[in-house]
């Protein structure tokens, strides 16, 4: 009996150790191998608070002498920021600029020393990115329980004021033969091969995805070894995106008697009219023609960030009215530059108090001195804490948001549900203007898709595919971004930054990975320490309350430390120039997310209290409206079409969640979220009181 006992046992784990490995079709629900996919427990153990160890601060500045800013003395007193950002930080001016290096945690390895693309431990390439990507970053959709989409595409607001990849002179057509791989990748293109076996490129016999290099110091005649990377955006949260990059930006955007230049269409408000409509948006047949220009140029890339964009511009237009009103003395410029400051301390307000903790948890937010009443001045500006973006935030860790992208949308409006199928509409901002209030309401009420491993087919296939069949793959673009930046491996970056363990096997890695994703990673890289920083980043497990694993919660933890922290204009440090007066701050901290919503949406009846977040225990949350219909169009869409028809099943969206088995997040009792269903009557809601403005 005991041999049979121990036989059985054997079989048991032979069989768990071949589901885990990927050598055996999806077994059913219930069955033993479901055990392949849950996370191993995860909790704080000081890896940010105790051990989080960066490279020396002289190597993350290394780039410091690429710029070169003239006098500080009129930035000194001014409570204005400048508008690329020099002299925010007055014992280090160069910090944070426009065109800008990004800092590294850790030094590259790069397998030259300068810029080509680290090699695998047998002295062979890295495994193929896309091949990577469909192996172990593989499509499906699980829906996040507490978190509404507008998360997403507030998280989109944040990464374009303060990150933009800046490409090298190059024709992007020219990267591939057509869509097929050229002979040879032509200079300043980093081209990915397609495997020709490619479960969804093959039949449309696309063998190349073209991409251009990023711009390093040595395009602007400051060369450096290994390369830095420059982005042409300030680095700080600081409406950039709206104001633009440095004063002669902002001179295109500012209109009349301290307002922006805007467009009306139909009788709303929206942001300027961009002059090259055809060259910047995909306009097609039949469309109005609409194409926006803001201070970024990235307004138009989907109708719920084109709708998010046109709340801000709305509201700074609405709050320089009433300013000049108040203040009829008041110059134009200092109406626009007034307005401006409220602009960014509204941005920095939401991001402290309704955004960030959903991202990474609180606990990590307190760990990282984030913790602010913003009703309270604080003492935080640290001037030796560089502001500037990080490179693996930017090309590694916030790129792992691209799982929380939706595939389609669905519109309610009159009793009406329409499907808005996101890739069909990028850089057609069209869709916004003509559904600008159906689109507040769903972004506030469609649950995220869930921050995880996965993504979705959409944006892995056909991401900017226009009218053709297929696409770009977004997530095998982040594996080439990770390679491109000279990223160390995921193994390194856990013991040298974190300070976690050696890892000497893959079985070192149940640490960190359900034993389904190292089975996946096994079948595509030759050893462990071969694995990408973005795949393991992405792949890990997540920790404490933050939406990621170790790895990416400490980066982004660090960056937002650094963007709030190293800012001296921050609207509540004690000593800041851009000082607000306490009756100033009390009036700034009533515009919520919702207050934006309630008072810049075209129409709205009612917004949740806190729209960032999902009510978990009713889906059918308020703000929907009351005369929502049944059902939608059975029409199948053209990806889901196309998806139905993919060789591969394992490729094809899935909305059943792997970690299925673990405690309901939305039984959460905490008291906090007790009122996420509550919803703001919008006419009820009074104005902010302008008093505390007055000369």
């Amino acid at each position: 009996m005991l041999l049979s006992s121990r036989l059985l046992g054997f079989v048991f784990c032979a069989l768990v150790i071949k589901c885990c490995s990927g050598n055996k079709a999806k077994p059913k629900r219930g069955s033993s191998c479901k055990t392949c996919s849950l996370c191993p427990p995860r909790i704080d153990d000081g890896f940010f608070s105790l051990r989080y160890k960066p490279q020396s601060q002289q190597l993350q500045d290394i780039a410091d002498t690429c710029i070169k800013v003239g006098d500080c003395s009129a930035a000194k007193d001014s409570k204005y920021r400048t508008y690329d950002e020099t002299c925010n930080n007055l014992r280090f001016p160069m910090w944070g600029v426009t065109n800008s290096a990004l800092v590294r945690l850790l030094q590259p390895k790069y397998s030259d020393g300068v810029s080509k693309h680290r090699k695998a431990q047998d002295g062979s390439d890295l495994p193929n990115a896309r091949l990577v990507r469909t192996t172990v970053l593989k499509d499906k959709m699980v829906k996040d329980k507490k978190v509404s989409y507008l998360f997403s595409v507030f998280a989109q607001y944040i990464s374009h004021d303060t990150a933009r990849t800046s490409q090298a002179a190059a024709n992007f057509t020219s990267c591939c033969n057509g869509n097929k791989w050229p002979g040879q990748v032509p200079v300043n293109c980093t081209s990915t091969r397609i495997p020709d076996n490619d479960p969804f490129y093959k039949k449309f016999g696309v063998t190349c995805q073209g991409r251009i290099r990023s711009l390093t110091t040595d395009d602007f005649g400051c060369p450096l070894r290994p390369h830095q990377h420059v982005i042409p955006v300030t680095h700080f949260i600081d409406q950039s995106l709206i104001y633009g990059q440095n004063k002669q930006d902002m001179e295109k955007f500012k209109g009349k008697n301290g307002l922006l230049q805007v467009s009306e269409i139909d009788k709303r408000i929206f942001p300027k009219s961009n002059a090259n409509p055809q060259a910047v948006c995909d306009i097609r047949q039949g469309d109005r023609g609409i194409c926006f220009d803001a201070g970024d140029p990235r307004p138009n890339q989907n109708p719920p960030f084109t709708a998010l964009v046109t709340i801000f511009v709305r509201f700074h237009n609405d709050f320089a009215k009433k300013l000049l009103k108040l203040n009829p003395k008041m110059s134009a410029d200092d109406v626009f530059e007034e307005t401006r400051r409220v602009m960014i301390a509204v941005e920095h307000f939401i991001v402290r108090k309704e955004w960030l903790h959903l991202l990474i948890g609180r606990e990590f937010m307190i760990q990282a001195i984030l913790n602010y009443t913003n009703i309270d001045y604080d003492n935080n500006y640290n001037e030796f804490v560089n502001p500037s973006t990080l490179n693996e935030f930017m090309n590694g860790a916030y790129r792992g948001g691209h799982s929380t992208i939706i595939d389609k949308l669905n519109i309610h409006s009159q009793g009406k549900t329409q499907a808005m199928v996101l890739n069909d509409w990028l850089n057609r901002p069209q869709f916004a203007v003509d559904n600008f209030d159906p689109i507040l309401k769903s972004v506030c009420t469609t649950q995220m898709p869930k921050q995880d491993i996965h993504g979705s087919f959409a944006m892995n296939n056909l991401f900017f595919r226009r009218t053709r069949p297929f696409g770009l793959d977004l997530e095998t673009t982040s594996i080439e971004r990770d390679r491109e930046a000279g990223f160390a491996g995921f193994c390194d970056y856990m013991e040298t930054l974190l300070g976690e363990p050696k890892i000497n096997s893959w079985n070192d890695l149940k640490r960190y990975f359900t034993q389904e994703t190292i089975g996946n990673m096994r079948k595509v890289y030759k050893h462990w320490r071969d694995v990408d920083m973005y795949v393991g980043g992405v792949s890990e497990c997540p920790v404490g309350t933050s939406m990621f694993g170790k790895l990416f919660t400490a980066i982004i933890a660090d960056q937002f430390k650094r963007w709030l922290l190293g800012d001296r204009h921050s609207p509540t440090f004690k000593d800041g120039p851009g000082k607000f007066t306490k009756a100033q701050l009390k009036q700034l901290n009533k515009i919520t997310m919702s207050y934006l919503l309630c008072k810049y949406g075209d129409k709205l009846d009612h917004v949740p209290s806190k729209p960032f977040e999902i009510n978990s225990g009713d889906l059918s949350n308020p703000f929907i409206e009351d005369d929502t219909p049944e059902s939608t169009s059975e029409e199948l869409t053209s990806e889901e079409r196309l998806q139905s028809q993919s060789s591969s099943s394992e490729n094809e969206s899935d909305t059943s969640d792997l970690n299925s088995e673990e405690p309901d997040e939305s039984e959460s009792s905490d008291d906090e979220n007790d009122d996420r269903s509550k919803k703001v009557v919008c006419k009820d809601l009074p104005d902010i009181d302008m008093t505390p403005w007055k000369l």
